[in-house]
């Protein structure tokens, strides 16, 4: 959940509109990946390796990609003014 938050906070509010896709996606990939590394450091048994991560990391990368690109090209998710 802390993961999900700060991908909205930083990559959808912050990079997206003033960055654009492509960056936002990465940034949000890569606090994806920094967010498991830490809940891993504080959990008991980490074994979280660097390739898992990695992974994680770039998957949450391409489906934010695609994900922004839907909130770009759609009217149903602005605010009703």
């Amino acid at each position: 959940m802390l993961g999900t938050i700060l991908n909205y906070l930083i990559g959808d509010l912050y990079v997206l509109p003033n960055f654009g896709n492509l960056a936002a996606s990465i940034a949000d990939g890569v606090l994806a990946a920094l967010t498991a590394y830490l809940m891993g450091i504080m959990s008991r048994g980490n074994n979280t390796g660097i390739s898992s991560l990695l992974v994680f990391g770039l998957l949450v990368a391409v489906a934010e990609y695609f994900f922004h690109r839907y909130l770009l090209n759609t009217k149903k998710v602005e605010p009703n003014v």
